[in-house]
């Protein structure tokens, strides 16, 4: 397999910050500035899909270091939890913090997310066909630990499994929210 291909499987599997590094990688072994900037452009785009807006700079070749560290710096940052709606476990003695996020911040988010347990069938769906690598919906409810993100049609509107109003991505309305 050569580096185009290596890039193209990776995006088919949906990994694509794993094909946004690769292109990086490629980019920086280009001694033509035409084949480092095409491969750091595909760099871009890659990281786009999963909510990861690179920086390849202006100068006469991409800063593919500075890319590499975005990627790196997006991969090791917090994991979140993806819910319905924002439900916690106990307020007692406890105070729910909720932020509001733009699409585009959601979209970021949502490629952190390691556990998934939005029960929203559209919402879901919506989500995971947006977010490739979003995990698989489970049945449960988030124990308070970490941060979370929730996700639902725009002013509460219903869009369930059948007969309801089906819903996009940009219908949609997202918070991330924690517990202290």
């Amino acid at each position: 397999m050569n580096n185009q291909d290596y890039f193209d499987q990776a995006m088919e599997d949906g990994d694509y910050i794993g094909a946004a590094k690769l292109a990086c990688e490629f980019s920086s072994g280009k001694s033509a500035k035409s084949g480092a900037w095409g491969w750091a452009d595909d760099a871009v785009s890659a990281a786009a899909r999963a909510g990861l807006e690179l920086h390849p700079g202006s100068g006469s070749y991409p800063n593919t270091a500075k890319m590499l560290s975005e990627i790196e710096e997006f991969k090791s940052g917090e994991t979140y939890t993806l819910c319905s709606t924002v439900v916690a476990p106990s307020f007692r003695s406890s105070t729910i913090h909720v932020e509001g996020l733009t699409p585009e911040q959601a979209r970021q988010l949502l490629a952190l997310v390691n556990r998934n347990l939005c029960g929203h069938p559209v919402t879901s769906a919506v989500l995971s066909s947006e977010i490739t690598t979003l995990p698989t919906a489970e049945k449960g409810f988030w124990d308070g630990t970490g941060k979370a993100i929730a996700a639902r049609p725009r002013g509460g509107a219903r869009g369930a499994s059948s007969g309801d109003t089906q819903v996009t991505f940009s219908d949609l309305e997202f918070c991330k929210f924690w517990i202290e």
